[in-house]
């Protein structure tokens, strides 16, 4: 059976601590996600923070999950760019199976819903920092702190709701 991570990127992999990091370290406003599809991304330019991803491939590792991008960063990266993104921060074994699909819906777990049914999903998680989804996926939803990003709480309840108990 597939296991999907619906991934939302600002708030999940970047955060506003992650953000202040940045803006020190580099000047701008420290999110990341500025540069065009015709050239391999930089950690200058992509700005995630290294625990955030790190609690993600956990979270891939342990439960052999595949990830759909649901972030505003889909609209402007294709497939191929975010394999390029994570292997800036030693990434290299992710299956991503695609992006939802802007559709002009009302919300972000619309389109989720959208893609389930097209790929007859049945065991995934929502990854995200916003409560944008339909009251049907709530159970099966990890909302982050914007302010921190994935936790290690965040990547616990992710790999039970996928299916994997811990003693």
């Amino acid at each position: 059976m597939i296991k999907v991570i619906f991934l939302d990127i600002d708030g999940v992999l970047n955060s506003t601590k992650s953000c202040e990091f940045y803006e020190k370290k580099y000047g701008g406003n420290g999110y990341g996600g500025f540069f065009t599809e015709d050239r391999e991304p930089t950690l200058r330019e992509v700005l995630w923070d290294e625990d955030c991803v790190r609690w993600l491939h956990k979270i891939v590792l342990e439960t052999g999950a595949s990830i759909v991008i649901t972030s505003t960063w889909r609209h402007f990266y294709a497939i191929e760019l975010f394999h390029a993104m994570f292997k800036l921060y030693q990434v290299f074994d992710l299956n991503i199976m695609g992006k939802t699909s802007s559709i002009g819906l009302k919300n972000r777990g619309e389109e989720i819903q959208k893609f389930i049914d097209q790929y007859s999903i049945i065991n995934y998680v929502i990854l995200d920092d916003s409560n944008n989804i339909l009251p049907g996926q709530q159970a099966r939803f990890v909302k982050t702190d914007f302010n921190v990003g994935l936790t290690e709480k965040d990547y616990l309840k992710a790999v039970r709701i996928l299916g994997k108990e811990f003693c």
